[in-house]
């Protein structure tokens, strides 16, 4: 959980565990996370940021809304690094779809591990 004191914000976790994180700008980010050495700071690895986007019925209207995961950063190598507390909102427990989908983004299953699970 989030401690959020008088001055500062503490993520309590010793071990990486995947969340959903909702950012004071309005992103979800898939994650691994844990605390950092620093308390103002969260360790993150292997970020996948949330895109939303809308699904069109027949008509040509908007009826539900997908997501997909995209890079947190593009632009850096890194899969692991510390973001600051303060950022996030929420860290939230994903459901075991999002949890499914995004476990098959960092490792594809393969067709062997389709075939076994028939």
């Amino acid at each position: 959980p989030i401690h959020i004191g008088p001055n500062r914000s503490y993520f309590i976790m010793t071990e990486f565990e995947i969340k959903v994180l909702v950012t004071s700008n309005g992103h979800h980010i898939v994650t691994y996370v844990m605390e950092d050495t620093h308390p103002d700071f969260m360790r993150l690895k292997n970020p996948m940021l949330v895109n939303y986007h809308p699904v069109y019925d027949e008509d040509n209207s908007p009826g539900k809304v997908e997501a997909s995961f995209i890079k947190f950063c593009s632009l850096s190598e890194d899969k692991e690094f510390s973001i600051n507390c303060h950022w996030i909102l929420a860290a939230l427990t994903p459901t075991d779809s999002v949890r499914e989908s995004y476990l098959n983004i960092l490792e594809p299953p393969t067709l062997e591990t389709e075939t076994e699970t028939v």
